[in-house]
């Protein structure tokens, strides 16, 4: 599969490594405590940060955990409801 291939390149070349877990959107709303809808939301607003895209040609997104906790710190500093 070479967009995978390209993928964990493009992952690597930004400081990534492939050791790290990726959360996909529904992931990403479970591990945050947030429905769908608000994650789409925050995203939107740029709370949530845009994710990694899988492969060149999809849309589909995926989070580090470490982005994801970088947004529970910024939920709890500026005290946004969930």
């Amino acid at each position: 599969m070479p967009n995978q291939v390209t993928f964990y390149k493009q992952l690597i070349n930004k400081g990534l490594k492939m050791t790290q877990k990726f959360f996909n959107i529904k992931e990403s709303c479970k591990y945050l405590g947030i429905n769908r809808t608000t994650f789409d939301r925050w995203l939107k607003i740029g709370l949530i940060p845009a994710g990694y895209p899988v492969s060149e040609n999809s849309q589909r997104r995926v989070w580090t955990k470490a982005k994801l906790d970088q947004v529970e710190n910024s939920i709890d500093t500026m005290k946004v409801t969930r």
